[in-house]
């Protein structure tokens, strides 16, 4: 590993005129000065692609492909089908980085000989531009695998792609997944798979904006049962792929989020109870083969969210009156 490899920076491009400036000057001056930096415009009905054209003719570093829309992941896709650098990166468009990112991450995986770097991010309020501090950092050093993928149940530090820098061979024949909402999540567990050494620093390098267009933030739809398929692929893939101390962890944390999600739902279109069920059974088949750590209570409500809903009423008017 030389410093004169290059670090591929894929950025999807969608809708952001208001905070793109600030993302891509924030990649434009970092320490690390080898990047291709990869500006995918996804079909953007705003001034994002005069911007996106604006700085390419400022810094030669910078290559812009202009596309029809595809969604984050065919954009991303995208990117990596263009990228020629050693490493891989990427940032979101409404987000903004640290400028020693890079640089540390590299150093690091030259340290280690690491396949995969992570680091912290801080959460960005847009409204008051206030960064609030993450405390749930990365342990600093190599972790193991078995560690990684387990914390993608755990923590968003290692359930998203944008806080890392990746070899770019851990993406051959690997793409994100098209059309899917939580697309980080459907790809993550396989590059970690692919990896022989990871290696996390403490550092808050990433700062993620929250915006209130943000497809995280906004109102649930049918659409967001999608992470819950990813956790469903996640376990039959550590099935097949010798990793049984953490089916019942995936199992549970599919559950959580069936739950959680479903509870978000406001509008149910009679095409979309079909999808509905596809989900339910993969958390059925969850629960009924690896979820002793899915209580009685989450086991019912996915069964029967009436059900449930009438019992948890009944319950909390008796524990009021036999106050």
């Amino acid at each position: 590993m030389t410093e004169n490899e290059i670090i591929s920076v894929i950025i999807p491009i969608y809708n952001v005129e208001r905070y793109l400036d600030k993302c891509i000057r924030s990649v434009v001056e970092q320490t690390y000065k080898n990047l291709e930096i990869i500006l995918v415009d996804d079909g953007s009905p705003d001034q994002c692609g005069t911007i996106c054209d604006k700085w390419a003719e400022k810094d030669k570093r910078i290559r812009v492909i202009h596309k029809t829309n595809g969604g984050l992941s065919d954009a991303r896709n995208a990117g990596l089908d263009a990228a020629t650098g050693a490493y891989i990166g990427f940032v979101d468009s409404d987000d903004y980085i640290h400028p020693q990112m890079y640089q540390r991450l590299y150093e690091e995986l030259a340290e280690y000989s690491a396949d995969l770097a992570i680091c912290g991010f801080d959460r960005v309020d847009v409204y008051s531009n206030q960064v609030i501090r993450n405390e749930n950092m990365p342990s600093e050093g190599l972790i193991g695998k078995k560690e990684a993928l387990l914390n993608i149940c755990r923590k968003v530090t290692y359930m998203v792609v944008w806080n890392k820098l990746y070899r770019r061979e851990l993406f051959d024949n690997l793409r994100f997944k098209y059309g899917k909402i939580s697309e980080d999540i459907f790809i993550m567990y396989e590059l970690i798979h692919r990896c022989v050494h990871i290696l996390s620093v403490p550092e808050n390098y990433y700062y993620y904006v929250q915006t209130p267009n943000s497809i995280m933030r906004s109102d649930k739809t049918v659409a967001h049962l999608d992470a819950v398929e990813a956790y469903y692929n996640m376990l039959l893939f550590c099935k097949s792929n010798n990793y049984p101390d953490l089916l019942q962890e995936i199992s549970s944390k599919m559950t959580d989020s069936y739950i959680e999600i479903r509870e978000k739902i406001q509008i149910i279109t009679p095409s979309e109870k079909t999808r509905i069920r596809e989900i339910k059974k993969m958390v059925h088949y969850g629960i009924l083969y690896y979820g002793q750590n899915v209580r009685m209570a989450q086991t019912l409500y996915v069964a029967s969210p009436a059900l449930y809903r009438i019992l948890r009423n009944i319950k909390m008017k008796l524990s009021v009156y036999l106050r």
